[in-house]
């Protein structure tokens, strides 16, 4: 199944493109081109997509910890359970932007 989502490029100020999208939440990249940067893109969405279709709310809803979470989900490692955490928190200590 394909999945089409439109993805925002911008030219940073030290050279690199930085590519997110409104339309799925937590996808961020950053590349040299434009062209690197929707590749990154691309490749993010599809494992946020594929995260997503995992059944982690009977997990959650069972109390689970960050040790568990490699065991129930053998694709992800404890780096990225951290890292997914400190970008959910980051992502709530910030005010939402207006529309």
């Amino acid at each position: 199944m394909e999945l089409a989502i439109r993805i925002q490029v911008e030219e940073l100020p030290e050279g690199l493109f930085l590519a997110t999208s409104d339309e799925l939440s937590g996808l961020v990249a950053q590349g040299r081109t434009a062209v690197e940067v929707l590749d990154i893109a691309r490749d993010v969405a599809r494992k946020l997509v594929e995260a997503r279709r995992e059944p982690e709310e009977e997990h959650l809803g069972q109390g689970a910890t960050i040790d568990e979470f490699p065991e129930w989900f053998p694709s992800a490692s404890r780096v990225q359970v951290h890292a997914v955490l400190d970008f959910a928190k980051s992502s709530l200590d910030q005010p939402a932007a207006a529309a």
